[in-house]
Formats: C-alpha cells, sequence, structure tokens
C-alpha cells in the first residue's frame, strides 16, 4: 500500500496527526493536466473525495491507533463523512498562511480554544 512507514509510526506513539487536503493552483507540484488535489477559481475538480490515497492512508492510520486527530488544508468543501464518523478530533485550516503552522501547534497543544464562525 506504500503506507507502512506511517502505519509503523502511529503504531508507536500515543496520539497521530494526520495532515491531508487540497493545495491552491499557484502551489501545486504536479506535472500533470488535472491534479485531483489542486483547487482554483475557475478550476473546479469533479468531486469533493479526498484526492489521490489521502482516505486510504487515514483510515490504516487509525486501524493502527485509533487516537487520530485530522488537520485539514483546503479552501473549498470536502467529503469527511468517514473521518466524522470515526475521527475525534478535526481542524479545519483552510489556507493558514505563514504563521498557520504555530496556530496549528496551539490548537493542538490546547493552548488555545479554536472557536467562532465557518465561512460556509
Amino acid at each position: 500500500s506504500g503506507f507502512a512507514a506511517a502505519v509503523s509510526a502511529a503504531k508507536s506513539v500515543d496520539t497521530v496527526v494526520v495532515f491531508l487536503g487540497l493545495e491552491p493552483l499557484n502551489f501545486a507540484q504536479s506535472g500533470d493536466n488535472y491534479n485531483t488535489a489542486v483547487e482554483s477559481e475557475n478550476f473546479d475538480r469533479a468531486n469533493i473525495t479526498f484526492p489521490g490515497q489521502q482516505l486510504a492512508l487515514l483510515q490504516q492510520v487509525y486501524a493502527a491507533n485509533n487516537k487520530v486527530v485530522l488537520v485539514l488544508f483546503n479552501g473549498s468543501p470536502i467529503d469527511i463523512t468517514w473521518p466524522k464518523s470515526n475521527i475525534n478530533g478535526i481542524i479545519e485550516s483552510f489556507y493558514p498562511g505563514e504563521l498557520g503552522g504555530d496556530a496549528i501547534l496551539s490548537v493542538l497543544y490546547g493552548d488555545i480554544s479554536p472557536a467562532g464562525k465557518l465561512p460556509y
């Protein structure tokens, strides 16, 4: 499956943090004509599922250790039906910008309690 290292690491930790999502067109590193992980204005995705094998990775990591926090990177909707039913913690970070790593870390460590209105 190609996920052996992630699954092995998940078995050896208390809590797993998995980062999944999309990428804005200006950061796309794929040479594909249609990269399913890319989103942009005037560039519609064919569906709102996780691109590639991201959901399969999440499911295999969860099978190895069910204490998972999912951090989403996206600017448009993603189908989180399976994560919502199985994952205890989901952080919607959208595209957090330059200090996004610090902000996400503050949430993960409990230094702040994220609250507010979602944009959609």
